[in-house]
């Protein structure tokens, strides 16, 4: 089972398995919550197993580069929310956030950093590193944590919805769910504070950009795998996702495709 510890332009997160409906209710549309397997790794943080699955990746009405595809993904472990200053500074010994708190995501992390962070982690835990940090290159046969695929992040996002937004489709609910222009005042938030997806995600959509592991390639998905998809063989920049604290909500659509240089230039 992959370990796909996600991270953020500043938080990180992790993979999820299927799991159990309880009796709450979800405010994201008023679904049924769903209960994940819940994993709490030696290094810190809080991990659910999301389930495999197939869903449609991408938004019909939405960006040339957003194109409906087909997906179908085996499971994999994710964080519950962002990765935290406070977390990111005990593993690596630095918090390049510009804005100090132990409790809100960490920000400012290049992507080569984010590599780091989980081969850190790995190796904090005994488990085998996925990143090459001469090639960049990530062996997703290695038992280790990882950036998850775009793929893996949207599904997760989604939690089984098929909206705009993991809630549905009206952006004035997006304050309920998100942390983003313009009623973040202007700075990241600890995380947590605003409700979760049905699978109990926090901060997927708002607050900070979340790092993939994915090359961006705008015409990628007219020829992405329908099996586990893992992003183009090379490229220049890097796939975020999920729209931050100063984002307008066009940014946090589940399906908006962001993308930076791995180092910022």
């Amino acid at each position: 089972m992959c370990h796909a510890r996600l991270l953020l332009l500043i938080p990180l997160l992790g993979a999820v398995s299927c799991g159990k409906s309880d009796s709450s209710r979800s405010s994201a549309g008023d679904e049924e919550m769903i209960s994940l397997e819940v994993l709490s790794p030696p290094s810190g943080g809080e991990m659910l197993l999301v389930p495999a699955g197939e869903f449609t990746m991408g938004q019909a009405d939405g960006r040339p580069d957003e194109n409906p595809h087909a997906v179908r993904l085996s499971a994999f472990w994710i964080d519950r929310h962002p990765v935290t200053q406070g977390l990111y500074e005990e593993i690596l010994g630095a918090n390049p956030s510009r804005r100090k708190d132990p409790e809100s995501p960490v920000s400012g992390v290049y992507w080569t950093d984010a590599a780091r962070f989980c081969n850190r982690c790995s190796e904090s835990d005994g488990l085998k590193p996925c990143y090459d940090l001469e090639t960049w290159t990530c062996d997703f046969a290695a038992s280790g944590y990882r950036l998850p695929t775009e793929a893996e992040w949207e599904y997760a996002c989604r939690a089984g919805s098929d909206s705009i937004y993991f809630f549905g489709d009206d952006p004035a609910e997006l304050p309920r769910f998100a942390w983003s222009k313009p009623h973040s005042r202007g700075r990241t938030h600890p995380v947590g504070m605003r409700e979760p997806n049905r699978w109990g995600l926090h901060d997927m959509l708002g607050n900070v950009w979340e790092w993939t592991g994915d090359w961006y390639g705008e015409t990628y998905y007219q020829q992405s795998p329908v099996e586990d998809p893992r992003g183009p063989a090379a490229g220049t920049m890097r796939v975020l996702r999920g729209g931050a604290w100063s984002s307008p909500p066009e940014q946090c659509r589940v399906a908006y495709r962001g993308k930076e240089f791995p180092v910022f230039q």
